[in-house]
């Protein structure tokens, strides 16, 4: 037992490599004498002239030769019931496995707890001392037989249950001893709970009672072999059958052993696997669908490392780039580049290091040198994987950059319009103020008396230059927008004076028809902020339109009323009216409804454009309702908060 005296217990710990001090020496240090063995393949060299209450083989430097260490030991006739313990930064369920396999008793994961590491190596030293003690009362006997081909058995009573108890104490596999035909002898409490059988139920049971039967051959054929001296011990995997019903993925070692007698028996040590290899099934199902994913995928696919090499591709991504699997594979994705983009491209990966994903487009080469873009969602797998998935985007480029062309053109020629435009009607405007101008002077008759023709004669030509210079106006509007020219003048200003204005302008003309115009302000609304002078235009507009196409004995009401923070004004007529399949288009520029009505009224039909334009320019909306024969009424807002 359990020492606290001056004789400390001495442990070997064993490693390949420099000692770094680890924390878990500093710990051992304390509490026993340790001793280091280096490298591994010294240990039974160093067990040959001194034995150590425990073996720690620290595998920080992860060599794979530690296991073969730990069966050296474990396995041997000598020294196999010396504890034996692996001790490392942490161990996967791959890395459990074999240590358990190498024979080893337990496993130390960083970080190490000072007090529940003592209390474990403890019980592991005095497990072994206990082991050490049964198996020396054991009588030593030589026993030759042709039958077993000279094999040197090792004599065990079955029935020493303080040496079974030692050596299932605290075990972390199942323990079963069964006879060579396979009737269960003793088992452990790790075995009952991995099948799910009692220990009595099992006592009456054979191992093929509970074994899968498509597996009892190949392990009768190995436990044969065994028997015949061919083999000393063997593993298997294999699947048990549940008492529940279901299968128990387990790793068996078996050894033969003898009685004090010389009668053979099996002992099993046997590990529960069934959770790494569902894990296992998963993970190949994982990367079946995974597979299947990537492979059918119309769009490419690419991993590679760290450094841009390619790891992975899908067939997507041969069929773009002209390229095989195997010329893909020894290929960076840089080599995909064309020369303008690899900066970008390095920069893009680089991206996806340090931030974990990043989103590009870049231009690709093919094989045969064939330019295409590709757009790039690339996302870290892991710490040294990139997942790279691709779209060809060549068509949706090349579209882009056609469109791109054809807005370049359609704005120069826009601009080219809007200068000819403005050049063209201010040098119309001179002679037309002149055609006004002496039209004024001669109607004036300073120069002499007009007789009833020439009056009606100059007034024809005044009233025409007049027309002519409004819609030469209206193109410079029009022109000056386009441009983005024009900006606004807003100010405060009376409606009522407007009303005036436009009273003194219209009724003239609407009384000319017939038509009664009426002009209504909601109480309250004195005022409205606006560009004063188009604000003007938008109404002049309207209103020429509402008298133009009118009927005989018509009618046109303007009314201005306030609409939240807007100014709303509505010009409602009872004129021809607009099918509502012309509606959407009646607010371009030089439309009107169709030749027949402009051979009737006349106009360009830019006057509804320009009002469109200058009221979009205050930030308000015009609308338009009408219904044909029975009138129309265009709906504006100017917004007050300017």
């Amino acid at each position: 037992m359990w020492n606290d005296g001056l004789l400390r217990p001495l442990i070997f710990i064993v490693r390949n490599g420099p000692d770094n001090k680890s924390p878990f020496k500093s710990i051992l240090e304390k509490y026993f004498d340790v001793v280091d063995v280096n490298p591994y393949n010294s240990i039974m060299t160093e067990l040959d002239t001194l034995i150590p209450a425990l073996i720690i083989i620290d595998v920080s430097f992860n060599d794979q030769g530690a296991y073969q260490v730990s069966q050296q030991v474990k396995f041997s006739d000598k020294y196999h019931f010396i504890p034996l313990a692996f001790v490392g930064t942490a161990f996967s369920s791959n890395d459990i496995v074999k240590l358990i396999e190498s024979g080893a008793d337990a496993y130390f994961e960083e970080p190490f707890d000072n007090d529940t590491t003592i209390s474990y190596l403890k019980a592991l030293i005095n497990k072994g001392q206990k082991l050490n003690n049964v198996v020396n009362r054991q009588p030593k006997i030589q026993k030759q037989n042709s039958n077993v081909n000279n094999h040197v058995p090792e004599y065990l009573n079955w029935d020493d249950e303080d040496l079974f108890n030692a050596a299932s104490q605290q075990s972390a596999v199942g323990i079963a001893y069964t006879t060579t035909e396979g009737t269960f002898l003793k088992v452990n409490d790790r075995f009952c709970e991995i099948v799910g059988y009692t220990r009595d139920e099992l006592l009456s049971k054979k191992c093929m009672d509970i074994t899968y039967p498509d597996e009892n051959g190949t392990e009768s054929n190995m436990l044969n072999r065994m028997l015949d001296g061919d083999i000393d011990s063997f593993e298997i995997e294999k699947r048990y059958v549940h008492k529940s019903g279901y299968f128990v993925h387990v790793l068996i070692h078996a050894n033969l052993l003898y009685t004090s007698k010389g009668v053979p028996f099996y002992m099993r040590s046997v590990l529960d696997i069934t959770d790494i290899r569902t894990s296992q099934q998963r993970l190949k199902r994982s990367e079946e669908k995974y597979r299947t994913y990537v492979d059918n995928s119309p769009h490419p696919i690419f991993v590679t490392d760290i450094f841009g090499m390619l790891l992975d591709v899908n067939p997507s991504a041969c069929n773009l780039t002209g390229y095989s699997v195997e010329e893909l594979m020894g290929m960076n994705i840089i080599d995909l580049c064309s020369p303008e983009s690899v900066s970008e491209t390095t920069d893009h990966f680089l991206r996806v290091e340090t931030e974990g994903k990043a989103s590009g487009e870049f231009l690709f080469l093919k094989k045969d040198g064939t330019d295409f873009y590709i757009q790039i969602e690339a996302v870290m797998l892991d710490e040294k994987k990139l997942l790279a998935l691709c779209v060809d985007t060549t068509e949706r480029k090349l579209a882009e950059n056609l469109l791109t062309e054809a807005k370049v053109l359609a704005e120069n020629a826009s601009n080219s319009k809007c200068e000819f435009l403005a050049n063209i009607s201010h040098e119309l405007r001179t002679p037309l103020y002149i055609v006004i101008g002496y039209s004024d002077v001669l109607l004036s008759e300073l120069s002499g008396k007009l007789n009833e023709d020439q009056i009606k004669y100059f007034t024809r030509i005044k009233e025409a230059g007049s027309s002519l210079l409004e819609i030469v106006n209206s193109l410079i509007y029009i022109a000056e927008i386009e441009a983005g020219n024009c900006e606004l003048d807003i100010i405060k200003f009376n409606l009522q004076s407007t009303v005036v204005e436009l009273e003194k302008i219209f009724r003239p003309i609407a009384s000319k028809k017939n038509i009664m115009i009426e002009f209504e302000i909601e109480h309250g609304l004195e005022s409205i902020f606006a560009d004063e002078c188009k604000f003007n235009a938008i109404l002049h507009n309207l209103l020429e339109n509402a008298i133009k196409f009118n009927k005989e004995g018509g009618f046109v009401k303007v009314i201005f009323q306030k609409a939240g923070n807007d100014v709303n004004v509505q010009v409602i007529d009872t004129g021809i009216g607009i099918s509502e399949d012309k509606q959407e288009t009646f607010f371009e520029p030089f439309v009107q409804l169709d030749w027949s009505h402009a051979r009737r009224y006349s106009g360009v039909g830019i006057g509804l454009s320009l009002v469109k334009e200058l009221v979009e320019m205050h930030g308000g909306k015009i609308s338009l309702v009408s219904k044909v024969d029975e009138g129309s009424t265009f709906t504006f807002t100017i917004p007050q908060n300017l």
